[in-house]
C-alpha cells in the first residue's frame, strides 16, 4: 500500500470527523476531549497529524495534543490484564507463524525469537501510538513491558509474560525484571523474594529471565552527579555497562524498567 494512499485516507477521515465537531480551535486552555482525540486519529505521528489537522481546517497546538495523549487511560501489558495480554499473545503468535513459514536460501529454516535488541533505535523512528506513547518515547524490549507501564509489581509482570509463547520463540525470548533495592528489606528477606521470583518464573515456563536489582535513588543521583558513580554497573540487555557512560535515553530506559 502506498504511503500517499495512507495519508489521503487519514486526511479524509480527519476531514469527516472535523465536520461533526463543533469547535475547531484547540489549545492548552481549550483541551481536546478523549472522544475528539480518537476521532482525529491522535495515534498519528505529531508533525504529520498537525499538517493533516491544518489541512482539514482544525487548529491544535502541540501542547494540546501531547497533553491529551498522556491522559488516555488505556491498560498496558505487564499489569496482568487478560484482554491486554491476549493481544500481546496474538501479535507474538502471528510473528512466530510468519517466521516459521519463511524459508531462506536452499530452503533453510529460520529460528524465531521474541526479542528486540534495537529497541532504542526503533523508539527514535516509531511515531506516536494510540496508547498515548509519544514520538521517541521508550518502547518495549523483548517480552518485557514498556518501561514505566507496569504498575502492579513483579508478580503481575510474570503473569503477563507467561501468556506469551516464549518457548516457541526459542532463538531468544527474554523477560527483563528489574527491582528497586529500596522496596525490599536487607538480608534474608531480599534473598527469599528473589528465590520466590525465580521459582515462580520456572513454574510459569518463562525460559529466560534477566533479573536485576538497583537503587533507583542512586541511579537518579548518578544522572545529576556522574563523577560520584563512576563504578556503577548496570545490565543493558545482552551486556553490562557503566551507567554514567550511557546516553540519557538509555539511562532513563533502565530507570523506568524498575517495577
Amino acid at each position: 500500500m502506498s504511503i500517499y494512499y495512507i495519508f489521503a485516507a487519514l486526511a479524509a477521515a480527519v476531514s469527516k470527523a472535523a465536520r461533526s465537531i463543533g469547535g475547531k480551535d484547540f489549545s492548552r486552555k481549550s483541551a481536546l476531549t478523549a472522544e475528539t482525540v480518537i476521532r482525529l486519529l491522535i495515534g498519528a505521528e505529531g508533525g504529520s497529524l498537525a499538517k493533516i489537522l491544518h489541512d482539514a481546517g482544525i487548529q491544535a497546538t502541540a501542547s494540546a495534543l501531547s497533553q491529551r495523549r498522556a491522559q488516555i487511560p488505556l491498560p498496558k501489558y505487564g499489569n496482568d490484564k487478560k484482554e491486554v495480554d491476549a493481544l500481546a499473545k496474538q501479535i507474538a503468535d502471528h510473528f512466530l507463524a510468519r517466521v516459521n513459514a519463511f524459508r531462506g536460501p536452499e530452503d533453510t529454516l529460520l529460528y524465531p525469537g521474541l526479542y528486540n535488541i534495537d529497541f532504542k533505535i526503533f523508539a527514535n523512528v516509531t511515531g506516536a501510538t494510540p496508547d498515548g506513547r509519544r514520538f521517541r518515547d521508550a518502547i518495549a524490549e523483548h517480552c518485557s513491558p514498556t518501561p514505566g507501564a507496569a504498575k502492579k509489581g513483579p508478580t503481575a509482570i510474570l503473569n503477563s509474560a507467561s501468556t506469551l509463547p516464549m518457548k516457541e520463540g526459542f532463538a531468544s525470548s527474554v523477560l527483563h525484571l528489574t527491582l528497586d533495592k529500596n522496596g525490599y528489606s536487607m538480608g534474608a528477606d531480599r534473598i527469599k523474594i528473589i528465590d520466590t521470583l525465580l521459582r515462580a518464573s520456572e513454574k510459569k515456563k518463562i525460559p529466560v529471565l534477566s533479573l536485576t536489582m538497583y537503587d533507583k535513588a542512586e541511579l537518579l543521583d548518578a544522572q545529576l552527579h556522574p563523577e560520584k558513580h563512576l563504578d556503577l554497573i548496570v545490565r543493558v540487555w545482552g551486556f553490562q555497562a557503566r551507567f554514567t557512560e550511557l546516553d540519557k535515553e538509555l539511562q532513563d530506559h533502565i530507570i523506568n524498567r524498575i517495577s
